[in-house]
């Protein structure tokens, strides 16, 4: 769910159409991005808007209007170019409010994309949530080619046992889904 959230947020649209290009993506899945459905809302809305654009295309001028539906959307891309720091605040399910950030480490910042890692880690997330039962539960996760290292905090003596006693239990169901070796450490200060 949260992978179709960050994927159809509309951060990556650009990408996305090169993926067309490329044939890696279908038309039906770049035409469910949010700048599209709201291109197609606009256009057959109101022919002034086209009529604006091209009035100000013939004086010489620029349509630098943004929709305001778009305008979240149009920060939230520059923030992640400027710093190369994805955020998402939202609700991980139902009543479990939650707190997401993805980040490329710095070493990376501004390299094209490689296919040999320049670094121990590719990027870095971290999240934060609280969990009933567990209470607040904050993880800083390092993703590497090869590895993945999480430092898991929670607030409450129970969520400490919880998750000492299926800490080998996560660290399996990591590798097997092909993130490699997992190292899981519970840290006593918050992780984020």
């Amino acid at each position: 769910m949260l992978a179709q959230q960050v994927t159809g947020s509309g951060l990556f649209y650009e990408s996305h159409l090169a993926a067309l290009v490329r044939g890696e993506m279908s038309r039906t899945r770049v035409m469910r991005e949010a700048e599209m459905r709201l291109e197609q809302a606009a256009t057959s809305g109101s022919e002034r808007t086209a009529n604006d654009r091209h009035a100000a295309r013939d004086a010489g001028g620029t349509n630098t209007t943004i929709d305001p539906r778009l305008a979240p959307l149009v920060r939230q891309q520059l923030e992640l170019l400027a710093g190369n720091v994805f955020q998402w605040q939202g609700e991980a399910w139902s009543g479990t409010p939650m707190r997401w950030s993805i980040e490329q480490p710095p070493e990376r910042h501004g390299e094209a994309a490689t296919p040999e890692p320049t670094t121990a880690h590719e990027a870095i997330t971290s999240l934060s949530l609280t969990m009933p039962g567990l209470g607040l539960v904050e993880a800083k996760l390092r993703l590497g080619t090869e590895a993945v290292e999480i430092d898991v905090w929670t607030e409450s003596d129970t969520g400490r046992r919880l998750l000492a006693a299926d800490r080998e239990t996560l660290r399996r169901r990591l590798r097997d889904a092909g993130l490699g070796e997992a190292t899981v450490r519970l840290i006593s200060e918050s992780a984020t």
